[in-house]
């Protein structure tokens, strides 16, 4: 019997961001620029969860405003149910912006002081949907139950709400629209550990109930590895390994990958990753080392690591890596 092959949700192809910092007075030099994302692809399936994780400077957020459209591409596409959306203007632009909502680190600084829950939340409805009156009112309530708040909060403020309950609105707002898909930037690390928890498995819960895709976007990998399916590594930019999230957490290859992994604490002694320290610090992106990215911190560096780049091959199904001491490939 004949499989059908899967036709991802989101697929991002050879996506490359850089930020020119001024023009050259010699005109035949290339300006300075930040290599914020170099030739970075991956793709989510419907309904699936992808993580991207990375110390700060690696490109994740960056990554997310080119997928949100709040900055231009270098080069590369990214594609949205078959769609190119870096092209799109009107109608198919509007309702991509309905279709992929975002969920930022702080709510507080995206919310006016001065409109009540009832306005925040009714606005997208609103504005994409029509929708008014008791039809909007009735909108409003049924979000705030499906984020776990009593829809009599309504009529508050947003400085009335705690940071955990800000972030249920921030949610709430982000799937006023009936999105397919929600981009998660770092959306519980500015929370305490116990609320951490909740939020995520009201996003667990809304996932499941709503069919949502989720872009999730952290530098902590515990959490990453907690919800997600698939893992994409960043390194100054550069995509250095991905697999599926149970196999990075019993076979990771890439040494910054093992180093990651060796910072998760386990309660476990057993279980525990063998440390792998990091030496030195992050590269700056202006001027980013020669061969492979990560050879200037890494303590299994080979002197061809300061010479060549890795490619990104595919090792096993689903489990690509960038990295010279990792033998063997095995075609896509």
């Amino acid at each position: 019997m004949t499989q059908t092959a899967i036709t991802p949700l989101l697929e991002v192809n050879q996506l490359t961001k850089r930020f020119p910092l001024r023009r050259s007075l010699a005109l035949w030099r290339e300006p300075p620029a930040v290599r914020a994302v170099e030739q970075v692809s991956f793709q989510i399936n419907e309904g699936a969860t992808y993580g991207l994780v990375g110390e700060s400077g690696s490109g994740k957020s960056t990554i997310a405003r080119l997928v949100l459209l709040l900055e231009k591409p270098t080069a590369g596409e990214v594609r949205f149910a078959g769609e190119s959306i870096f092209p799109m203007r009107g109608r198919p632009l509007r309702a991509y912006r309905s279709r992929v909502q975002a969920v930022f680190q702080d709510p507080s600084s995206s919310f006016s002081p001065r409109m009540r829950v009832s306005e925040i939340l009714g606005e997208l409805p609103m504005l994409h949907q029509g929708l008014r009156g008791q039809a909007r009112r009735e909108r409003v309530s049924g979000l705030l139950e499906l984020v776990g708040l009593p829809p009599a909060y309504a009529g508050r403020f947003p400085h009335e709400f705690s940071g955990g309950q800000r972030q249920r609105l921030a949610i709430a707002r982000a799937i006023s629209t009936n999105p397919r898909m929600l981009v998660l930037d770092e959306p519980v690390s500015a929370l305490d550990v116990s609320i951490r928890a909740q939020v995520l498995n009201l996003l667990a819960d809304l996932q499941q109930q709503l069919g949502l895709s989720y872009l999730l976007i952290a530098h902590d990998l515990a959490i990453v590895q907690q919800v997600s399916d698939m893992i994409g590594v960043l390194y100054l930019g550069h995509l250095v390994e991905e697999c599926p999230s149970e196999e990075l957490t019993a076979q990771p290859l890439h040494p910054y990958t093992r180093a990651l992994l060796s910072a998760v604490p386990v309660p476990d002694p057993a279980r525990r990753a063998k440390a792998l320290p990091l030496q030195g610090e992050i590269p700056s992106a202006l001027d980013p080392p020669p061969g492979c990215v990560f050879h200037t911190r890494c303590p299994l560096a080979l002197p061809r690591c300061a010479a060549e780049e890795p490619p990104l091959i595919t090792v096993a199904p689903h489990h690509q890596v960038a990295c010279h001491l990792v033998p063997g490939q095995v075609s896509p």
